[in-house]
């Protein structure tokens, strides 16, 4: 019986053995191959939310021009390098780089989803849904915000918020962003988010001269039914002129002036 075990296991660790060199074997001649293998091609394929805050030129711009790779034997090429580059780009998630056995590169891209952008002095950023903000290359159609943004961005930051209060601030931001953009008419009508040196948001429509002094981002539902009722009852009396401001910031009150 022992006897028989024993071939066995020497039967089993014969054919791994074989197989190991079977593998290491066509490993090489596909590594042989692919040394002979000139890059015919570099195809990239950016997936996310259709919008365009990156696009193929600034990729191909990132790793050296379109052509930067073409001609080059496939296994001289850095696909790590590579991603390490584009992973460095504040609109990129996550990427991948790789070689086909014709010599195509591709370089597959998923790019972060902007929902808010904002303007900071002189310089742009977007905020992604998490909070992570980067620099701003191209424009995307999220809720704007200007004025005394309590965050310290340097010009080329990209991360999160550095102390808690500012990713709190942040947070509330982009709930109010949220808001706006799940309501198809609030949407179109916001135009700006402004905040003030005291800290008040303050909401500019895209039709009208009011400014809509919101407060804090909190209450969102409340204060938005406050504005619908001012264009509803309010805007719409005769004999008064128009007022510059309406304050939502009072419990169950619209202060105008």
């Amino acid at each position: 019986m022992l006897k028989k075990v024993l071939l066995t296991i020497l039967i089993l660790l014969g054919v791994a053995g074989l197989g190991g060199s079977y593998l290491y074997f066509v490993g090489r001649m596909a590594q042989k191959e692919r040394a002979q293998v000139a890059c015919k091609e570099v195809r990239i394929d950016i997936k996310g939310d259709g919008s365009n805050l990156i696009a193929k030129d600034d990729i191909y711009g990132l790793i050296g021009g379109e052509g930067s790779l073409v001609g080059c034997k496939a296994d001289s090429i850095d696909l790590c390098g590579i991603e390490q580059t584009l992973a460095q780009c504040g609109e990129i998630l996550d990427n991948q780089a790789y070689c086909k056995a014709d010599g195509t590169v591709i370089i597959d891209v998923r790019h972060r989803r902007a929902a808010l952008r904002l303007l900071c002095a002189n310089n742009a950023f977007y905020s992604d849904p998490s909070g992570y903000l980067f620099p701003l290359r191209n424009p995307a159609d999220v809720p704007v915000v200007t004025g005394a943004i309590p965050l310290q961005l340097g010009s080329q930051y990209q991360g999160r918020p550095r102390t808690a209060g500012g990713m709190q601030w942040l947070q509330d931001l982009l709930a109010l962003g949220r808001y706006i953009e799940e309501h198809d008419f609030w949407h179109r009508q916001v135009a700006q988010i402004d905040v003030e040196p005291g800290g008040d948001l303050v909401l500019y429509m895209n039709s009208g001269e009011e400014k809509f002094i919101f407060g804090r981002a909190d209450n969102l539902q409340e204060k938005f039914d406050k504005i619908s009722r001012y264009y509803r009852i309010i805007a719409p009396l005769e004999g008064h002129k128009p007022y510059r401001s309406v304050n939502l910031k009072f419990k169950d009150q619209i202060v105008c002036k």
